[in-house]
């Protein structure tokens, strides 16, 4: 799992600097990185506090190892994300992505469940979408005045 974390991570560092051209996308990009960099820590933590039972042991190590660097690379990249595109939209993305990875990791390796069973899993889906679409907002207006300023930039450097 650490693996395959580090490297969806690594794939979206990539290509957020492969659109360093266009802070909104790069910002959400790096944003979208941090929540997973957390979300997954936060998968680890709960591995390592349920084996914790007489104290650490060598077996925990490993695990508390990629707690450390899951949050520090959390830590880096949201502030990264910040970067050129204001807090709104970035910190917007970390704080969504970041259950929703933990909450799906939650679901389909350790079997957990939401509260209320259907009823619950229903409007946790719809507080999903509903999330989505704020981000998409956010997102799509930070990009539109981006493109504008460009466009603006563009026709006084013609005159």
């Amino acid at each position: 799992a650490a693996v395959v974390t580090g490297a969806v991570i690594v794939t979206l560092m990539i290509a957020a600097r492969a659109v360093h051209r266009h802070p909104a996308v790069r910002s959400i990009l790096l944003a979208v990185a941090s929540g997973i960099a957390f979300g997954m820590s936060s998968v680890f933590t709960k591995t390592v506090a349920v084996d914790w039972s007489g104290g650490v042991s060598a077996a925990d190590l490993p695990s508390m190892a990629v707690i450390g660097v899951l949050a520090t690379a959390g830590m880096v990249l949201s502030q990264a994300s910040y970067r050129g595109a204001g807090l709104a939209a970035p910190l917007a993305t970390l704080t969504v992505v970041n259950p929703v990875v933990a909450a799906v990791v939650g679901i389909t390796m350790f079997g957990e469940t939401f509260r209320y069973g259907t009823t619950g899993t229903a409007l946790a889906l719809s507080c999903g979408v509903v999330a989505a679409g704020g981000l998409i907002l956010l997102t799509t207006e930070r990009i539109a005045r981006e493109s504008a300023s460009a466009g603006e930039g563009e026709a006084r450097e013609a005159e």
